[in-house]
């Protein structure tokens, strides 16, 4: 079951703690529960960024202004995460004989895992641990193409990823039409109308001088 998983993985972890690095290093909003991070993963082997095509079509050969390069890393619980493709809609999974592929649903299917733990590596780079396999990783060869998971080695370039938040476009409107309608409700519309005015007005200002 899980819980017995998660207890193998943590008492391999503090036997062994440069092949299972401490689950509880990572990013630092990274214990926040169902916290979203926009961006792309670099990944140190191939020098390219990981994206999410389809079902069968995992890499990480991509530019970072390729859209099925955007990814959305969604926090699950304090250790369990999920990887997914903005452009693509489909999660992360890895199937038990260590390949990458990609569902349209995170849910647990037989053989398939669709959860990572992310963790901090020794060289300060970010690694991602499959969550019901001790000792696996995702990582990719220098090609790009994906590396089953169990020959992925921790501090290893093939297994080394950086993180650069972006947040999409979209996301970004959203959040501002968001905060807003949250400030209309809070000081009344005439009055936030005035004050929008009158900071695009010192905007334009700064922008001329």
């Amino acid at each position: 079951c899980l819980s017995i998983q998660k207890s193998r993985q943590a008492a391999m972890s503090r036997s062994n703690p440069e092949a299972f690095p401490d689950i509880t290093v990572g990013a630092s909003d990274f214990f926040s529960g169902g916290t979203r991070r926009f961006g792309t993963l670099h990944n140190k082997a191939s020098g390219k960024y990981v994206r999410i095509v389809d079902r069968n079509h995992i890499d990480a050969k991509a530019e970072r202004e390729d859209p099925n390069a955007m990814l959305i890393l969604q926090t699950v619980s304090f250790d369990e995460m999920v990887i997914q493709g903005n452009n693509s809609k489909h999660y992360l999974c890895v199937t038990s004989r260590g390949e990458l592929v990609a569902r349209k649903s995170r849910r647990r299917e037989r053989d398939i895992v669709c959860s990572f733990s992310e963790t901090l590596s020794h060289k300060r780079y970010n690694e991602y641990w499959v969550y019901e396999h001790p000792g696996w990783l995702l990582g990719f060869k220098g090609s790009g193409d994906p590396r089953k998971a169990q020959r992925n080695k921790s501090n290893h370039k093939s297994s080394l990823f950086i993180f650069h938040q972006n947040e999409p476009e979209d996301s970004i409107k959203k959040n501002e039409n968001l905060f807003n309608e949250l400030f209309d409700s809070v000081v009344g519309q005439d009055e936030a109308l005035r004050r929008r005015e009158r900071l695009r007005r010192i905007s334009s200002e700064r922008r001329t001088s």
